[in-house]
């Protein structure tokens, strides 16, 4: 049995990146980006193997109702886990 999970929804070929794919791409290039703000298919384009566009991390939420807890972020591979954007310190913290 073959792992559908690997494969692209067309079968063997894997489609070029539409518009939308590279304006997200452009966006986690630089600094990760809550995963859950992306549209799914474009989550699974970006991050599928074997040669994967982005990858998901835990990194602390930049959002006032999860403060202080990690969720699944969006990040290009390679680059460093702590965004410029969540190093605020426990003083910054709103409320």
């Amino acid at each position: 049995m073959t792992d559908l999970a690997a494969k692209p929804l067309n079968g063997e070929r894997t489609h070029p990146l539409t518009a939308h794919a590279r304006a997200n791409l452009a966006l986690i290039r630089t600094t990760p980006k809550p995963k859950h703000s992306f549209n799914p298919g474009v989550v699974d384009r970006l991050t599928r193997q074997p040669n994967p566009l982005a990858e998901v991390v835990s990194l602390v939420s930049p959002y006032p109702s999860h403060w202080g807890k990690k969720i699944p972020h969006l990040r290009s591979p390679g680059r460093s886990s702590t965004p410029a954007t969540s190093a605020t310190s426990s003083a910054s913290r709103p409320g």
